[in-house]
Formats: C-alpha cells, structure tokens, sequence
C-alpha cells in the first residue's frame, strides 16, 4: 500500500492510575503508567480489499474500527463522466422523437450548467440545463432507445395505429415546465367548458401547421400568461403519449428558467407555483401525470 495512503489522524497519551487504600479506610489515587493510542487512517482505492485491510489491522493489534466511509477519488472526473452520460441520454431522446416525426435532429450546439456548484457537492442532474439549436442534418448516429421508440408508436401520415386497432388522429401538444428562482413550477387550471376542465396543466398549447414546437411555446406564452420567451431559453426534457378516446396525443415537454414580465392568467385561468413533488398531489390530464418523475428527478423535491 502507498505510504502516501497511510496517515495518523490523532495521537493521544493519558496518565492512569490506581486506587491505594490508606490506613484509616481512606481511599485515594496515585499515577500507574501511561496509556498511548495511535488513531490511523487508511485509503484504499480496491474495494475487493477491504476486508483483508480490516483482518491485518486486527491482527496488528487495533482494538477499535471507528467504521468506514466512502469518498471520490477524483470528484472532477467523476462529475464530467456525469456530464457526458447526461447530454448523451438527452440526445439519444431528442434523436428518437425527431424520428418519430419524420425529422432530423441537427448537432448539439451549446451544452450549459445552471449555476456554479461548490466542488463538494454532489454532481446533480437536477441541475442540468440542455439547449438544443437547429444545425444541418446528420446521418444516423447509432441506435436508439427501442422503449422509447415502443412509447412513441407508429406515428407516420398524422395518424397513430396499433394491431388490430384502428388509426386515430395525431394531437402535437407542445408543453413547457416555467420554473422559478425557488425552483416551483407554474401550473394553470383549465377553465369551465373546455375540455378536462378543472384540472391543472403545464402552459403550452397546440402546434399550429408550420410551427415548430419552441415557436408554439413563444406564442402561447405570449398570449396565456404575458410573457416574452426567447427560444434559446426552451431546453427539451421529455414528451408525453397518450391515446385519448378520439385522439392520440404527443406532447414534448420544455424546461424554461428565464423569461420577460410576470406571468398573469391573460385567458381568466388560475394560476399556481408548485414545489415538484407537490404536482402529484393535484388532479391533472392523464397525459401529465408521467412528466412528473423527470421534473422531480431534475429538479429534486
């Protein structure tokens, strides 16, 4: 073992003594030696040795293990291996959904952080933020998730299919998660007569014929809550499927940080800002219930 990997955390030396019995029964104590103790503490970096480590230092004539604690040997590898699963995880969905609606999903042009983050900390994907900009197309860049392809359907010509089922109609739905400098998420009730009505909702709307999903979003933020939206500010996280009675509904969800004005119901709806976890309490459409755990997840509690 190196030697660099050995080190005495604390050396200590206590007098002892002994009781001596007076005549006259009087009881007192008078120094008996000294007792030294070595605190040492050992880095190993092959787990598969641990338990030969505690048996030698038994053997040696340690009387107590104060236990084992378990660190990073190099936190900064570890969290950029982080990073790189994080964005390939992110591409490979982003790669699946574009496929699924007959496009082509172009490089990634800037992958950012969301704030600084103290080296001792845990490397957190709640903490991550994806942009995704436009660029020229790529040839297939490997396999993709085939879960994720099973979740999407056959989804080709505006219509959704499955054996022996007949087609119903294609719904695109373009959904985005406002989250605050609290890290709350802004939910909206949907109004009496539409549609589920009474239930609460992410702010999106319906991806109109020559739109693309960001520029849905800049819209409909727009004209439902007041808000200006800058499109490099929308980073996809996820998407919904879900087949409703007369329709099948595919709905990506955004993730939005930062945004113009305060948002206000423009359209008369109500209004909430809701810790992540606090979303499964409240009564929303089928097809949001499933966004939630990937919101938690990046967003913690």
């Amino acid at each position: 073992m190196p030697p660099a990997d050995i080190g005495t955390a604390a050396v200590t030396l206590q007098a002892g003594a002994r009781s001596v019995t007076r005549p006259g029964g009087l009881v007192t104590e008078e120094p008996d030696g000294y007792r030294a103790g070595n605190t040492v503490t050992v880095r190993l970096a092959d787990m598969d040795r641990l338990g030969d480590l505690l048996r030698q230092a038994l053997d040696a004539g340690a009387n107590r293990i104060d236990g084992v604690s378990f660190g990073l040997r190099d936190p900064d590898k570890a969290e950029a291996a982080l990073q790189v699963a994080a964005a390939r995880d992110a591409r490979t969905r982003a790669e699946a959904l574009a496929e699924a609606l007959g496009a082509k999903l172009g490089p990634v042009c800037v992958l950012t952080t969301a704030g600084a983050r103290s080296r001792r900390r845990r490397p957190s994907a709640g903490r991550w933020r994806r942009r995704w900009r436009p660029g020229p197309a790529r040839p297939d860049r490997g396999r993709h998730d085939p879960a994720l392809l099973r979740g999407l359907g056959h989804l080709r010509g505006g219509a959704v299919s499955g054996p022996g089922t007949p087609a119903l109609r294609l719904l695109l739905v373009v959904a985005v998660a406002l989250v605050d400098v609290d890290g709350r998420i802004l939910v909206s009730e949907r109004p009496a007569g539409k549609q589920l009505a009474g239930l609460w909702e992410f702010p999106g709307g319906k991806v109109e014929a020559g739109e693309r999903p960001e520029e849905t979003l800049i819209r409909e933020l727009s004209e439902e809550l007041g808000i200006r939206v800058e499109e490099p500010c929308l980073a996809p996280l996820t998407f919904a499927s879900h087949a409703y009675p007369d329709f099948h509904l595919l709905m990506p969800l955004y993730v939005c940080r930062r945004w113009s004005g305060t948002p206000r119901p423009m359209e008369g709806q109500a209004l909430k800002w809701v810790r992540p976890k606090a979303l499964r309490d409240l009564a929303m459409p089928p097809a949001d219930t499933p966004l939630i755990p990937f919101l938690v997840e990046l967003l913690g509690g």
